[in-house]
């Protein structure tokens, strides 16, 4: 659902990015552009869906750590990234540390799936992280 509302979100600004580069009148085009960035009815459902996203990377994070699926660090790592996200809206540089925490999550256990040659995938007890 995340993932939905984020693609939409992304496609929006795609739009507007179309609108400034038709061969149409600049000042129509400048009269719409407000009319989708500022709409209740298209904000509150994709912004609603975007924060769905992070929370779900939030929890994820906290069920890998809480299963042992993954080191501590990087099932921390991967919690912190969406949460660092979802309060990084008017900062560039949070959107930088929750890309990174999120690399470091996410890369972390699939750098563990691509290595283990033994099949340790299967359920392990909590707490016995690779």
């Amino acid at each position: 659902m995340g993932t939905m509302g984020l693609a939409a979100l992304v496609g929006t600004d795609f739009v507007v990015w179309q609108m400034a580069h038709l061969p149409a009148d600049p000042t129509q085009m400048a009269a719409v552009s407000p009319r989708l960035d500022d709409s209740p009815a298209i904000l509150a459902p994709l912004f609603g869906m975007s924060a769905a996203l992070g929370l779900g990377g939030v929890l994820l994070g906290l069920a890998v750590g809480r299963a042992g699926v993954l080191p501590g660090w990087a099932a921390l790592a991967l919690a912190l990234g969406p949460a660092t996200w979802l309060a990084a809206v008017p900062s560039s540089a949070l959107a930088i540390a929750a890309a990174v925490c999120v690399l470091a999550g996410m890369g972390t256990a699939g750098w563990l799936v691509l290595t283990d040659r033994a099949g340790g995938w299967e359920r392990r007890p909590p707490g016995t992280a690779p």
